[in-house]
């Protein structure tokens, strides 16, 4: 049965565009543990998730989308998936400073994933300083957003010290029916529909007329308030804010804040959770709000 991609994961993909990648990722650094050989340490991580991809199925699926996008996307097995595409060694050159790691990751999320393969990749970072290491993942929006991304990292990877085993496997053995997988079977669906349902082509072709009409209204009402605004050149206008970071242009490439200074939020985080703890386990409540610490 072919899987279509709902609307809203459709506009991720239909929205993406040169400059605004709609990539969703997360940075870990890694604890030592008992394996210090890089090489060692890389080829568990990877033969960890090789074992579990079949988990979270939708990591072994491309996006293939319909000439001139008449039909939502789809989602199709890839054949010829190949784990090593998606999870990559990287070392940083020496020392290994927080600096180049942070313009490291930051060329790293700066780049599209390729679209012809499961949109995800995941770089394991070695090189830093004090034999430090850590992962980067990066997947695109239309497969996961925030709390699916946790789940799938969770499923990929073990939380706790103790490694669990692979789940079995599952082949579906009931046929559903013809599935498409390419993008000219996407365009004779899309055309058998019209042709089955012609009602439709009236339906879109109203839909069109009343986003003409809106685009149109929107105009010329940016038109009568910029008019507005050189008729009184004391009252504020939307068209002169303050450049700042939230309203400048897009750019292709895109800046990871420093990791020193996360790293400082995140102590100062867990030590205001560390005594809320205490007051908590002491029986001291307060029936108010800690402010979070800055």
């Amino acid at each position: 049965m072919t899987q279509f991609l709902d609307p809203l994961d459709s506009a991720f993909v239909l929205l993406e565009v040169a400059g605004s990648a709609m990539n969703i990722g997360a940075v870990i650094e890694l604890e030592p543990g008992r394996i210090t050989d890089p090489q060692q340490r890389f080829e568990l991580i990877r033969t960890n998730i090789a074992a579990r991809i079949h988990e979270i199925p939708i990591f072994s699926q491309r996006i293939v989308r319909a000439p001139f996008d008449m039909t939502w996307p789809i989602l199709v097995p890839e054949e010829k998936f190949d784990i090593d595409r998606h999870v990559v060694r990287v070392a940083l050159p020496t020392p290994g400073t927080s600096a180049q790691f942070d313009a490291l990751v930051s060329d790293f999320f700066s780049r599209t994933l390729t679209p012809n393969r499961p949109l995800w990749q995941l770089l394991v970072f070695e090189g830093l300083e004090d034999g430090r290491a850590a992962i980067a993942l990066k997947v695109h929006h239309a497969l996961a957003d925030g709390v699916s991304g946790a789940e799938a990292f969770a499923n990929l990877f073990d939380i706790s010290p103790d490694v669990r085993a692979p789940a079995a496997k599952v082949e579906s053995l009931v046929d559903e029916g013809p599935t498409i997988t390419t993008s000219m079977g996407l365009l004779r669906e899309g055309l058998n529909k019209i042709r089955r349902h012609p009602q439709l082509i009236v339906d879109s072709v109203g839909s069109w007329v009343n986003r003409l009409f809106e685009t149109v209204r929107a105009i010329v009402r940016v038109a009568v308030i910029h008019g507005r605004r050189q008729a009184n050149p004391d009252q504020p206008s939307i068209f002169e804010a303050r450049r700042t970071s939230l309203n400048g242009a897009a750019g292709v490439e895109k800046e990871v804040p420093p990791s020193s200074r996360a790293a400082g939020r995140r102590e100062a985080c867990g030590e205001e959770s560390r005594r809320l703890g205490d007051r908590f386990r002491h029986g001291n409540v307060e029936r108010r709000a800690a402010a979070p610490a800055r």
